[in-house]
């Protein structure tokens, strides 16, 4: 199945969703440092603040928190995941998993990003299991993101389980960064197909699609901290990890959610 915007976020959703994304992801990269011949250059996630919010499925014990999720790659490198036909999850049968495989891409010019079809060499690590989504008709990669609701403490409202993502170029939310491909590079969520992140570009997925939303009791009212986190194992090798985490205050009362500052 090809993997395309309007198939992860609807045609009408996606035209407000894109001007929100890029408002998001508003920064400006500094000049990759001075890099030698053979450096890695590393891919960096960067979660946008999360959006989208609603209440839904509202019934009479319990009711949902839904939300999008964008996260970014701003960094020098590629985000760049193939498989490996094998058991990665123990059950005995290999047609049903892949194991994940980073490649990290050295730098072959000397220049700080990476530039495809010049920095051909690569380094890899295992970074999980790609299994099928039968929800989403294709395949995904294993905890890539975690949703948690907190309250003014700390403690722990909800949350998801760890959310797995087809990767790929969504949205082209920083076209300026070097090395950033001008057109989208991973489109396909098949069962043999590379996954990942441009330079420059963001994956996103809509609060509409399942998987999106935290389930609460239906009396669970009041102010909140709504925390998105990309890569919670820490299993992508990435140049910065301090920015893999994005929260926003919410406020819920009945069927009702405002969203505030940062928590």
């Amino acid at each position: 199945m090809t993997r395309s915007a309007p198939h992860r976020v609807g045609m009408v959703f996606m035209l407000g969703l894109t001007a929100l994304v890029a408002a998001a992801f508003v920064f400006a990269r500094s000049a990759p440092a001075p890099a030698a011949v053979g450096d890695q250059l590393l891919p960096d996630l960067v979660t946008a603040a999360p959006s989208g919010l609603s209440i839904a499925n509202v019934k009479r014990k319990t009711k949902e928190l839904r939300f999008n999720y964008s996260a970014e790659n701003a960094g020098v490198g590629v985000l760049e995941l193939t498989s490996r036909i094998e058991d990665c999850d123990g059950d005995g049968v290999v047609s049903n998993d892949r194991t994940a495989i980073q490649r990290i891409f050295k730098d072959a010019d000397g220049n700080g990003y990476f530039t495809r079809g010049t920095d051909t060499a690569f380094d890899t690590q295992t970074v999980g299991c790609f299994v099928f989504h039968p929800k989403h008709h294709h395949w995904h990669l294993e905890d890539f993101a975690l949703y948690e609701l907190r309250d003014s403490s700390g403690g722990l409202v909800g949350s998801t389980d760890k959310v797995s993502f087809c990767l790929g170029d969504n949205f082209h939310t920083n076209p300026g960064l070097q090395g950033s491909p001008a057109s989208a590079y991973f489109a396909d969520c098949t069962r043999d197909s590379d996954q990942g992140i441009s330079i420059g570009w963001t994956d996103i997925y809509g609060a509409q699609l399942e998987g999106q939303a935290i389930t609460l009791g239906g009396s669970a009212d009041g102010t909140f901290c709504l925390v998105q986190t990309a890569d919670p194992l820490n299993h992508i090798a990435e140049s910065n990890e301090s920015n893999n985490r994005a929260a926003v205050q919410v406020t819920i009362s009945g069927t009702t959610v405002t969203p505030g500052g940062s928590c």
